[in-house]
């Protein structure tokens, strides 16, 4: 079974559809816990309470039976990645299969994200994913706090417009444009440079966690 964890409710049918067209006979299992981010924002990292708390329902979805766990938060991703006790189960950040594609391109990376811990987490991991042999992408980061507003309002529409917007007015010609989070996924179908190449996590970190379902499930030979 693949299981997600998400922290706004709006992923649940965007992740749904994206597996039953890759995988349609996959089992899968929704978690949504908004308050795990909500306190992140609060307290402005990721402190050990939420590192915990984030841990917890981890764990919590394999005892259910997850053989994959996907977090779709690029700000609790590295939490649910190191969570202990889950022998058996992957667990990966949806954001992790895009962060290595941008790190290895050889081009500058322009990081698009809504809230500061998101935008955080997404320079460490560009960072980790990094090869030890190549020298890290040129960054520059665009922070898109009143898109942020947005999302918050529910107007998604309004959000992928503004992100896609103040991606237009900053990119520059030969970027690679990484959108951090996966609620922006939408924005790429909206960024109408066509000048820079624009990745997003949801579908990559979908495919990935298919992938490592399909080999936890193939028996192996004997001998």
């Amino acid at each position: 079974m693949l299981a997600f964890l998400h922290t706004a409710a709006v992923h649940v049918p965007s992740f749904t559809r994206i597996v039953r067209e890759l995988a349609p006979s996959i089992q899968i299992l929704h978690s949504v816990r908004e308050d795990l981010f909500a306190q992140a924002l609060a307290d402005g990292h990721v402190t050990e309470a939420t590192r915990s708390g984030t841990q917890a329902e981890v764990q919590r979805l394999v005892a259910q039976g997850a053989r994959v766990v996907l977090c779709t938060c690029s700000t609790l991703g590295s939490a649910a990645e190191a969570t202990p006790n889950v022998a058996g189960t992957r667990v990966i950040r949806v954001d992790r299969p895009m962060a290595e594609r941008a790190a290895t391109l050889g081009r500058p990376v322009l990081l698009v994200a809504a809230t500061p811990t998101a935008m955080a987490t997404a320079i460490a991991l560009l960072r980790e994913s990094t090869p030890t042999d190549a020298p890290a992408p040129a960054r520059r980061e665009l922070l898109c706090s009143a898109a942020w507003e947005r999302f918050q309002a529910g107007d998604q529409a309004g959000y992928a417009a503004a992100l896609a917007q103040q991606v237009d007015a900053n990119a520059q010609p030969h970027d690679v444009v990484m959108l951090a989070q996966a609620s922006m996924a939408p924005a790429a179908a909206l960024i109408s440079r066509s000048d820079v190449d624009v990745l997003t996590s949801p579908d990559v970190g979908v495919r990935a966690a298919l992938s490592l379902l399909e080999r936890s499930e193939t028996p192996r030979a004997d001998g």
